[in-house]
Order: C-alpha cells, then structure tokens, then sequence
C-alpha cells in the first residue's frame, strides 16, 4: 500500500517539482516514522530476557533459572552467551544457513520481477513503457492480496509450507509467463500472480522468522538470515546483466536470475525448521520447533 501511495504521490507531484523535489517529499515519512518509534513497546518476552541476564549478572542464578522457566524460555546458562554462537551452534545452524540461503534466492528473484520488472517486461515480453507501469500497478495490487491470503493460510497450515508452495508456484509462472504467454492480457495476469506468489508469502516469512528462533536469539536469528536480502539483491542484478553481456535474451536471463533463483528459496527452505499451524496445534499444545 506504501508503495502505491508512493507511486501515485511520484506521478502527481514529479511534472510540479521533478525527480529532486519528490525525494524531498519522500524524506517526510521518514521524519514520522522516527518519532513513531518512540512510542513503540518492547514485547514481555524480551523484557523477560533483560531481567534473566541482569539476575545471572548479579549472582542470582538460581532466580534467573526460575524465571526463565517460568517464562517459557531457554535456561538462562544459555541466555548469557554470544547470540552469533547460539544461532550457528548444533541445533540451529542449519535452520540459520537454510533461511539466510532462502533470502538471498528468493531476493534474486524480487530484484528481477519486481524492482526490475517494467525492465524485464519490456525486453522480454516487448510490452511499452507506459504499458509496463500500468502493469506494475495492477500487479502490485495482486501482491497486496497474496499478503493477505498467504497470511491466512500460514496461520492454518504452517508458515514454513505457506511459503515454500508459495514460492514454488510464483517460480512456476513466472517461467510460464516469460516462456509461454502471448498477448497483453496474458501477461498482465500471470505477472499479476506471480508477484502474488512471490511477495505474499512474507505475510508469513517475517512471522515465521520470529518464531522458528529461541525468544533469546530472536532478533540476531532474524535479521541474520535477513541481511541476506540485499545480498542477493546485487547477486540477482549482476546476474541478469552477465547474462545478458553474453548474448543471452531478457527471456533466458530473467528465467535464471528470476525464476530459477525463487524456485531454489523454496527448496532451501525444505532444511528449516518446521513449527506448526492452527490446526496442527489444535489437538494440544504444540512445542517449538521440530
């Protein structure tokens, strides 16, 4: 939705006060985002974490063990390592390299279909500029949806398999898309659907990473395999140019760089760890991980 609001404010004031001018505008949000955070709250848990390590600071081990499993967190012993060492220790290091390998694929693929794409659409499927922003639109309303559905469905049937036949059918038409379809109906709707698959499943990615972590390694955890992002992001983009550089068509790069890369997040997604959906939980009280 920011996104669009973005767009629309772009297209209404850049013929008024040009592209310097609409980045001045941009920098007001920011302004109001910064004061915004200080009204935000910690959450309990981390408050809890705070009060375990203060308690094993002073000596007090046995209270900090007792809060902690009260709380419903590891044992404080482990609250008071490195938070690097916790997430690359035994029982998580591969969970850690699966969902930081995850972000770096799947932000090949956004980088291709979704920073690039009125690139891609023009080279690969020779639909006009102005043709393409319209596209771009539309299908970013379709992404905004694929929010919302993917949202929902993870909270039923588990986060990590919301996003890993998310991504595996956004792989699929997208390759469809560049392969197969002809006319601008066509490609307006199977670019439509692919950002559906391609973006909604965050709905579900940026929930699943939070929980999928011990509550001690949850922001380390997190962002570790987020990082990766933008990583990937300049991977993609020099990927789709080498390619191109060698001769290779916008239809061929894009399926290497794009789809490819959103169908390999999905499987690498496969070494994560599993934590159940609502109606895996609905029989008891489901523990953490697998």
């Amino acid at each position: 939705v920011g996104s669009l609001f973005a767009a629309g404010m772009t297209a209404i004031l850049f013929p008024v006060v040009g592209w310097r001018g609409t980045f001045w505008v941009a920098t007001f949000p920011v302004l109001i985002i910064v004061v915004l955070t200080f009204f935000l709250k910690e959450s309990p848990a981390f408050e809890n974490v705070k009060r375990v390590r203060r308690l094993r600071g002073e000596g007090r081990t046995d209270e900090a063990d007792d809060l902690a499993r009260s709380s419903g967190l590891q044992t404080s012993e482990q609250m008071g390592r490195s938070g690097l060492r916790m997430i690359f220790a035994r029982d998580l290091r591969l969970h850690t390299i699966c969902l930081s390998a995850a972000w770096l694929f799947n932000w090949m693929a956004i980088q291709v279909f979704a920073v690039l794409g009125t690139t891609v659409l023009i080279g690969a499927k020779h639909v006009s500029f102005a043709s393409a922003l319209i596209v771009l639109v539309l299908a970013n309303i379709a992404g905004f949806c694929g929010y919302i559905f993917h949202g929902f469905i993870g909270d039923i049937i588990g986060r990590r398999t919301t996003i890993i036949v998310g991504w595996f059918i956004g792989g699929c038409i997208t390759a469809v898309m560049l392969f197969a379809a002809s006319g601008y109906g066509l490609v307006v709707a199977l670019y439509a659907l692919s950002l559906f698959f391609l973006n909604g499943p965050y709905a579900a990615m940026l929930f699943y990473m939070a929980e999928s972590f011990p509550v001690h390694v949850r922001g380390i955890g997190p962002n570790t395999a987020h990082i990766m992002g933008p990583v990937g992001a300049i991977i993609g983009s020099a990927v789709l140019t080498a390619l191109l550089g060698s001769g290779a068509s916008m239809k061929v790069s894009a399926f290497v760089a794009g789809s490819l890369a959103m169908i390999i997040s999905a499987l690498v997604l496969l070494g994560a760890r599993k934590v159940p959906g609502r109606s895996a939980k609905a029989g008891g009280t489901a523990r953490y991980g697998s």
